[in-house]
């Protein structure tokens, strides 16, 4: 269920905070520079803006029920489909107290900011891709970077919508059945893999 986790001045801009997550070192936040923010119409909009926004961490095991395209399958700057291994998402929007949306201005950057889960910190690069997923494509496409400061990630994009970054990699596939103590099959088992990122 969608949630305004804050708001702030289209003409000022802002930043917030959110997740309050204590097995982060760092929370996740967003910030928009002043005059940073258009209507549907093209138009700068100095009025209230809602943020509707919420950080999915890779180390928790209902992670794969939210991400978009559920598989992270995505495609690089060359188009080549790729596996991704996250290591964070923030999905984010901006609304008016109306509900109309509102998008980053042509010119402007929204900054995000990624924790590291400390499980993750050991394999965090100085950089690391960043990924936008394409509602009507179903897919994950590869644009910018983002730049390790401490124990976060910090990313600059142009529009906002769901923001991933990743190292990429192959495929892999798993093939089994769950079944129960009498080796019955249980249908719609749950079943929660945690591989081992490579980098």
């Amino acid at each position: 269920q969608e949630k305004i986790i804050g708001n702030f001045s289209g003409a000022n801009g802002g930043k917030i905070s959110f997740s309050n997550n204590p097995n982060l070192i760092t929370q996740p936040s967003i910030e928009i520079p002043s005059g940073g923010v258009i209507n549907f119409k093209g138009e700068i909009y100095t009025g209230q803006v809602n943020v509707i926004c919420r950080y999915l961490n890779p180390t928790e095991l209902n992670f794969g029920r939210f991400v978009g395209g559920s598989d992270l399958y995505g495609k690089d700057i060359n188009s080549k489909p790729v596996m991704l291994y996250s290591l964070g998402i923030i999905d984010s929007k901006l609304e008016t107290p109306n509900g109309e949306p509102l998008q980053i201005r042509s010119g402007k950057e929204a900054k995000l900011i990624f924790p590291i889960p400390n499980s993750r910190t050991s394999k965090a690069q100085n950089t690391i891709s960043m990924w936008y997923y394409n509602d009507v494509l179903g897919n994950w496409f590869e644009e910018g970077f983002a730049t390790r400061e401490g124990q976060s990630y910090i990313g600059f994009v142009k529009h906002l919508s769901s923001w991933n970054i990743d190292f990429k990699g192959d495929k892999s596939t798993i093939h089994g059945k769950v079944i129960d103590c009498n080796k019955l099959p249980i249908n719609g088992a749950l079943v929660n893999i945690d591989g081992v990122i490579v980098k």
